[in-house]
């Protein structure tokens, strides 16, 4: 497999917000399969990301407690064709929505994104593709999972 390296870095306000930068690279021009070059050329994307939750802490209103989140990616893949890159990029739009606990110091969340991207040019006849992706997740973070227990 190539060697591929991945940057990020994140600014944030805990409980608030954060934005969130991601670069990565792949050399994947130097790529074989059984001793034969494949052709491909190495690649290089970023995504761009943020998250707003208007009050972690609401009692009032669920709405309040919601993460809604907004993105876009963009990749230079290593195919090219007729001597065209072949590029995707990428919009994204989320939501995190609060679950109930039931036990305390449980945080439970179901994660909903839509991705709505476009790959490939039309330019020297070639082929573009525009997709629509659902994500579905979940969150489960409960610090007991791997608590000591003592006995007497």
């Amino acid at each position: 497999m190539p060697l591929i390296h991945n940057f990020g870095v994140v600014l944030q306000k805990d409980n608030k917000w954060l934005v969130g930068l991601d670069y990565r690279l792949g050399r994947w021009a130097n790529f074989n399969v059984g001793g034969v070059n494949e052709g491909l050329q190495n690649t290089h994307g970023f995504s761009v990301g943020s998250q707003f939750t208007p009050d972690v802490n609401s009692i009032n209103s669920y709405f309040k407690r919601i993460d809604y989140r907004v993105g876009f990616q963009y990749d230079k893949t290593y195919i090219q064709m007729a001597g065209k890159d072949i590029n995707q990029m990428a919009i994204t739009a989320g939501v995190g929505l609060p679950l109930s606990s039931l036990a305390r110091g449980a945080f439970y969340k179901m994660n909903i994104t839509a991705e709505l991207g476009q790959r490939g040019t039309i330019a020297n006849g070639l082929l573009q593709e525009r997709y629509l992706n659902l994500h579905l997740s979940f969150t489960l973070n409960d610090g007991s999972w791997f608590r000591r227990f003592k006995f007497d």
